[in-house]
């Protein structure tokens, strides 16, 4: 297959309107879902990673449709976010083993019944009472209060 093919052997002259998104999507996904599926080994994740590949060529569509490949930049966007999805788990599975070898912040009874205190307080006084008493961010008299898209 050249780089001028699209990835189903066929050249395609898109206009970048959404029924030509439309198209595509018919076209293609199921075959994305697979191909995101063999290499993640989820199919729930494959689905949600070629979702979200093509949310985001929704407000590019217009310039996207003109390469020579559309749904080749739509599978690297899902193949970058489920590498992303990978390296992010990594790290959490570091941390988590780090925490449980003793090498992450003990979890003494009295931050138990900290944390098991804050859940019972709705979402933005739990906030509130997190940054005030625990990340020692205090609203100063006469400064900013915090950044209303925090609630």
């Amino acid at each position: 297959m050249s780089a001028a093919q699209p990835s189903g052997g066929r050249r395609h002259a898109f206009r970048g309107t959404n029924a030509d998104l439309d198209e595509v999507y018919e076209a293609y996904s199921t075959r994305l879902v697979a191909q995101l599926y063999a290499y993640t080994g989820d199919l729930a994740l494959a689905e949600d990673l070629v979702q979200e590949a093509f949310v985001r060529v929704v407000p590019r569509w217009s310039k996207v449709s003109t390469y020579d490949d559309p749904v080749g930049w739509i599978r690297r966007v899902a193949w970058n976010l489920a590498t992303s999805d990978w390296r992010r788990a990594r790290r959490v599975r570091r941390y988590a083993s780090a925490v449980r070898e003793g090498h992450g912040p003990a979890l003494s009874p009295d931050r138990v019944m900290l944390v098991r205190a804050l859940q019972t307080l709705p979402p933005v006084q739990r906030r509130a009472v997190v940054m005030f008493y625990l990340a020692a961010l205090r609203h100063e008299r006469g400064s900013a209060p915090p950044d209303p898209r925090w609630q």
